[in-house]
């Protein structure tokens, strides 16, 4: 009989097993308890995004050298006004994108918003897909939260 197979290694593999299983349980029933109020509170108040692209730089990833993107906090109290930095619905793509672009232009009804890059270079933008209905903007880019070096306040 090999050490591995005998029954006192066996019941120590069983104990260390339920010991996992008990702790993903656990974890799992916390995830279950936790994830309804996370996503109302992102849904209705705010959510923390992360800006992938150039598009916005200088005001947001302002160096292609650096490894770390930024993670700006998007306020959905907020209304928003011209020369504020918006997230909303990507209108190009099929799939649901969010994108971060400064809002330039608010029609006098206020049913549509042209929105465009700070980097007009790297931006795809209502330049190209014209203006946006302006449900498409799910909130406005308040603060800059990561990395620790960056974070300030994004300016209007």
């Amino acid at each position: 009989m090999s050490p591995l197979s005998s029954p006192r290694m066996t019941s120590r593999y069983r104990e260390g097993f339920r010991v996992v299983m008990s702790s993903w349980r656990n974890a799992l029933q916390w995830a279950a308890i936790m994830a309804p109020p996370l996503v109302a509170f992102s849904d209705n108040f705010g959510s923390i995004q992360i800006v992938a692209g150039r598009s916005m730089q200088p005001e947001l990833n302002p160096s292609t050298s650096s490894h770390f993107l930024d993670m700006v906090w998007v306020s959905k109290t907020r209304e928003f006004k011209e020369g504020d930095v918006v997230m909303l619905t990507d209108p190009i793509r099929e799939y649901p994108t969010r994108i971060i672009k400064r809002v330039s232009q608010i029609s006098h009804d206020g049913l549509s918003v042209i929105v465009l890059g700070d980097n007009r270079d790297h931006s795809t933008d209502s330049r190209t897909f014209g203006p946006v209905p302006s449900i498409m903007i799910e909130g406005v880019v308040t603060r800059i939260i990561f990395p620790p070096w960056r974070i300030a306040s994004v300016t209007s």
